[in-house]
Formats: C-alpha cells, sequence, structure tokens
C-alpha cells in the first residue's frame, strides 16, 4: 500500500529538489542499465519534469521499460549529507 506523503513532508521534499540543479535518471533496457545526468524541475504535486530530445538512449530505454530510477544529490547545499532517491 502506497503511503500518503503529508504536506509538510511535500514541502521539505520539494525544497531539496528545487535546490538541486542537476539529478541522475537511470533506465534500463535489455538488462543493461544506463544512468545520466538531467535537468529537471518539480511541481507543487512533486511530479518531476524532465524535457530531452526524442531520440536518446533514455527514451529509448523509457518507452521499452518505464520504470526509472531518479536520484538528487543535495549534499553540496547543505551542512549534512542529503539525498533523495
Amino acid at each position: 500500500m502506497i503511503e500518503k506523503i503529508n504536506e509538510d513532508h511535500k514541502k521539505k521534499i520539494r525544497n531539496v529538489i528545487s535546490g538541486v540543479t542537476f539529478c541522475m535518471l537511470s533506465t534500463c533496457s535489455e538488462g543493461e542499465p544506463h544512468t545520466t545526468i538531467v535537468q529537471h524541475t518539480v511541481t507543487s504535486e512533486l511530479d518531476i519534469i524532465i524535457i530531452e530530445k526524442k531520440k536518446t538512449k533514455k527514451i529509448s530505454n523509457i518507452k521499452q521499460n518505464d520504470r526509472v530510477w531518479l536520484t538528487f544529490d543535495a549534499t553540496g547545499l547543505l551542512k549534512i549529507p542529503k539525498a533523495i532517491i
């Protein structure tokens, strides 16, 4: 069961994600992982938007397998290590 995130927690997550310029997008196709650095934006509901050209390996991979992994590393922004995966 997926638990709903309360508004205070959403705000904290949004603040970390908004403060990070790039994130890492990992995709997989035919058992082979592929990770690239991408720019993103985040909506108030924590939807992550990434704009990319049509003919890239990551788009091709997502068409084959829509399960992805995003990593937001905010360790350089904060005094303590913090990341959202």
